[in-house]
């Protein structure tokens, strides 16, 4: 939210279903903000917001921009949307697989991995934003998501770490796209 706020440009906050609710339908269950914090389902209902978003805004273009988890929503968000899309990921976990692995955590079975899907056709321009001193998200863990993905476009800023110094830098990194 607060990069967003520093980005002088017209933007939407949207987040993820059943997050920053005071009561919970019965139709959001644990799961999906667990296993299936990136599934099919979840992926869905971001693309069918975007999309009315984009209508009721009559944009052609779109520049999505997600930071750690959000970063894999942007991404996964973009390849079911229509129009011409731009993907700025900062920290994202784009290799959930080789992320929950590293952490020891358990596999989220029901997401879609980005390192597994197939961007060699699509149009959207992804640009990777990387901290290299970033303990949540270390950058040796989206290896094979970059294998995948050679035409997409990384950046690594060697002193940040996942939470440091996105914010300070933000309207100079934004500047510099």
């Amino acid at each position: 939210m607060e990069l967003m706020l520093a980005d002088p440009n017209p933007a939407i906050f949207l987040t993820r279903p059943c997050y920053y609710l005071v009561e919970m339908p019965k139709s959001c269950s644990k799961d999906l903000w667990t296993s299936a914090r990136y599934s099919e389902q979840v992926i869905e209902a971001m693309a069918e917001a975007v999309t009315q978003l984009q209508e009721k805004y009559a944009s052609d273009m779109l520049t999505l921009i997600g930071y750690s988890g959000g970063g894999v929503l942007a991404l996964l968000t973009a390849t079911r949307l229509e129009k011409p899309s731009t993907v700025f990921t900062i920290a994202a976990n784009l290799d959930i697989a080789a992320w929950t692995d590293f952490h020891g955590l358990l596999p989220l079975t029901a997401s879609l991995n980005p390192a597994e899907q197939d961007f060699s056709n699509s149009s959207i321009v992804q640009r990777h934003l990387l901290a290299g001193r970033d303990n949540v998200v270390p950058p040796i863990t989206i290896r094979k998501f970059r294998a995948n993905n050679p035409r997409a476009e990384y950046r690594l800023f060697e002193a940040f770490d996942h939470r440091c110094c996105w914010m300070e830098n933000w309207p100079r990194i934004l500047a510099d796209y």
